[in-house]
């Protein structure tokens, strides 16, 4: 009897957990690029973003972590990466003519191309001209691209300028799913992005 009993809730116990976790069924590939399409018309129509979340980068000798703000209004950037303590702090914005990159102790440095000044004084290549773009989601328009969807039709992996980038996991903000984890990685760079917090206007 006692064990009836106990198949009888073990039986419940998996119809339960089969009502309350239905089996997502994946879009095939036709209806994968269809949703692409939709997406990206979407994703075309941001003009203004911002985002705050966790930054971490490594190289073979030297590594940077903290925290991330971000925010684009279609060419004009700023970027403050905040480090524990304030260490390895700084912030880098400008337009696409210009880069202004400010330290600790009030050093502050011009350069007509953000990457290449970041480099300069930070030894950090980060990929700003083009992670704009795949921080939402897209592949940069200025060059080619490898890309795959993933199940939902969203990026799931893009290979560009030299990068591999992951989108691991994406959110909901405004019935628009947006990236909250991209791993980066080149030849030299292993770079993460956690997004906690999204805000977008068109």
């Amino acid at each position: 009897m006692a064990r009836l009993v106990l198949l009888a809730v073990i039986l419940c116990a998996q119809i339960a957990a089969c009502s309350t976790s239905p089996k997502q069924i994946d879009l095939n590939q036709t209806q994968r690029n269809a949703a692409w399409i939709k997406h990206k018309s979407e994703l075309d129509s941001i003009k203004h973003w911002q985002l705050q979340g966790r930054f971490s980068a490594q190289n073979e000798t030297e590594s940077w972590h903290g925290s991330i703000q971000w925010s684009q209004d279609q060419n004009q950037f700023a970027i403050h990466i905040s480090g524990p303590l304030n260490s390895g702090s700084f912030s880098l914005h400008g337009n696409a003519r210009s880069a202004t990159l400010e330290l600790a102790k009030d050093k502050i440095f011009q350069a007509p191309d953000p990457e290449l000044l970041l480099e300069t004084y930070t030894n950090l290549r980060l990929p700003v001209k083009n992670l704009r773009y795949w921080v939402i989601g897209l592949p940069s328009p200025d060059s080619d691209t490898r890309s795959t969807l993933n199940k939902n039709g969203l990026l799931g992996h893009l290979s560009q300028k030299n990068w591999e980038i992951s989108f691991k996991n994406y959110q909901k903000i405004n019935n628009l799913r947006l990236p909250n984890k991209i791993f980066l990685e080149n030849h030299e760079f292993d770079v993460r992005l956690v997004i906690k917090n999204w805000q977008i206007s068109s």
